[in-house]
């Protein structure tokens, strides 16, 4: 049976991801170059402002090994040890990730209400540096249940936006980014609504 974070860690890991990629300044952390903060650095600051229950190494390494979506990386090399959110910044954040040649297709789950606005323009980063997309469509749809019960699953077809000279990066966890995919690369896979 797949073991699943509890509700204190769910909640600290979405506090995690506000502080990681978004608001740093909230808590007074400053995001080195490639998104890094010192791991003690931010147990301390979240033993300091998270009033809803306790903040622990080992919590944070659960939360780091069981989320789901793998938002976050821990270098366990580094002296002193790092952490830092994988993807989803909006907070400007030069990130380190190695170019890559995508899988073929890759897929993005969104919202249904967002589709005009996507055959239009294509896939944009919007309020992020990058898009989001993933290797398999069960991904996408959990990601795109964020703002629709019933997302839509559109397949990208990597291999040609490579051809055509978008770079694709990918993170420790496996999410692929790449800074717009045009919407000629894009359709919805099949079974890929609701």
């Amino acid at each position: 049976m797949e073991e699943l974070l509890d509700r204190h860690e769910v909640r600290l890991s979405r506090f995690m991801a506000l502080v990681l990629r978004h608001k740093p300044e909230l808590v007074g952390l400053t995001l080195s170059d490639g998104g890094w903060v010192p791991l003690a650095e931010l147990i301390d600051t979240l033993k300091q402002t998270w009033r809803k229950g306790p903040i622990t190494r080992e919590a944070i390494q659960r939360i780091v090994d069981l989320d789901d979506k793998r938002r976050y990386e821990i270098d366990s090399k580094s002296r002193p040890q790092r952490i830092r959110a994988c993807y989803g910044h909006s907070t400007p954040t030069t990130m380190d990730y190695p170019e890559t040649d995508p899988p073929a297709v890759l897929y993005h789950g969104t919202a249904r209400r967002f589709l005009g606005r996507i055959w239009a323009s294509g896939l944009l980063p919007m309020q992020r540096q990058y898009v989001h997309l993933s290797e398999d469509a069960e991904t996408a749809r959990r990601v795109g249940e964020r703002r629709d019960p019933e997302p839509v699953i559109l397949l990208v077809d990597a291999a040609a936006m490579a051809r055509d000279g978008h770079t694709f990066y990918v993170t420790a966890g496996g999410m692929y980014l790449v800074e717009f995919v045009p919407a000629g690369h894009l359709r919805i896979a099949d079974g890929g609504v609701g």
